[in-house]
């Protein structure tokens, strides 16, 4: 599968969730807010982290909708804010 997702249109999607932070690793891009990574982006698309801190694959068509990817978005970040105070 081909990813056609760009780094600079999801962080412009991203935008109004604040400050995002994008780092680059060899084989993914994470996405962090706040020094947490909620979300991550590969050569097979976008995932997002769950309340079990995994990470699940957005649906291809969430981004055609930008008030479902920003609720997407946000629950992902709170999720993983969770995760890691209770870490």
């Amino acid at each position: 599968m081909k990813n056609y997702l760009s780094l600079l249109a999801l962080k412009q999607l991203l935008k109004p969730m604040g400050k995002i932070t994008s780092i680059i690793q060899d084989d993914c891009i994470l996405f962090q807010k706040d020094n947490i990574t909620f979300a991550k982006l590969d050569k097979d698309g976008l995932y997002f982290l769950n309340k079990a801190n995994e990470f699940y694959p957005a649906p291809p068509n969430l981004i055609e909708d930008l008030d479902q990817f920003l609720i997407t978005s946000t629950k992902s970040y709170y999720f993983a804010a969770g995760n890691r105070k209770c870490a």
